[in-house]
């Protein structure tokens, strides 16, 4: 009883002083592992930005954008050249896709990057490493893609986006996280950019019951107010007036 009780309480000990060396290896190690991990977010981001990326920009970091933990601005002076930020999609063969999305001011993409998965290495883990492939998620035909000009899904459900040779469900999935993100965009680019959607001019209508007020350009000539800028009148409609027959008399030649 002893020794089971000696057992018991070495095997005790030795817990305890295991999970104090485990804790204190993580404080050791947290802030180089947030260190790393951060320069990797901001490494894809000068990636997916570098059609904006040079001399006089520098990569911004907002925290807490709308939900998203990170967003990352080319920022020149006082104007936003373009916007950085992940996403995500757990509908991977292998489970979660995270990729890196960079974005103008217009909502157009600069760049895509996959930063974290887990699908199988020569089938769907090609959506990492397959340049043509991720080339295509940027522009068709020589345009930018955005989520206006683009059906954001893969061909075989009838989108406009190739899947991979013996993998489908990757590439949809990719598609998913893309359309998300610049829904994303879309919904928050007044509070990224601080700019409002541009919106087409409408020319009014004109009440045809409202009153034609003269310009300073009309003129009083015989016959009433000319005015070159206004429409002209419609002329009024003739009428015929028939007299009335008397009673008695024959008035038809």
């Amino acid at each position: 009883m002893k020794d089971l009780l000696r057992m018991a309480v070495v095997l005790g000990v030795i817990c305890v002083v295991a999970a104090l060396a485990l804790s204190q290896v993580y404080k050791v190690t947290k802030e180089p592992i947030a260190q790393a991990k951060e320069a990797e977010a901001k490494e894809a981001a000068a990636a997916v930005l570098s059609a904006v990326v040079g001399d006089g920009v520098e990569m911004v970091k907002r925290e807490n954008v709308a939900g998203k933990d990170a967003v990352y601005v080319a920022q020149a002076g006082d104007a936003a050249k373009g916007f950085a930020f992940k996403v995500d999609t757990n509908s991977g063969y292998s489970g979660k896709i995270v990729g890196m999305i960079g974005l103008d001011a217009d909502g157009n993409i600069l760049g895509f990057k996959v930063v974290e998965h887990a699908e199988t290495p020569g089938l769907g883990a090609n959506i990492a490493v397959n340049e043509p492939w991720q080339k295509q998620l940027i522009a068709k035909d020589g345009q930018p893609r955005n989520l206006d000009n683009t059906d954001w899904r893969v061909k075989k459900d009838g989108g406009e986006i190739d899947a991979l040779t013996g993998a489908t469900i990757s590439p949809r999935a990719i598609c998913g996280a893309i359309k998300a993100g610049l829904e994303w965009f879309r919904d928050n680019r007044v509070e990224l950019t601080g700019n409002a959607a541009p919106v087409e001019a409408v020319e009014p209508t004109p009440d045809p019951d409202a009153p034609i007020v003269p310009t300073p350009d009309a003129t009083l000539e015989e016959g009433g107010i000319v005015d070159k800028n206004l429409p002209a009148a419609k002329p009024l409609p003739t009428t015929t007036k028939t007299p009335l027959p008397i009673q008695g008399k024959d008035l038809t030649e």
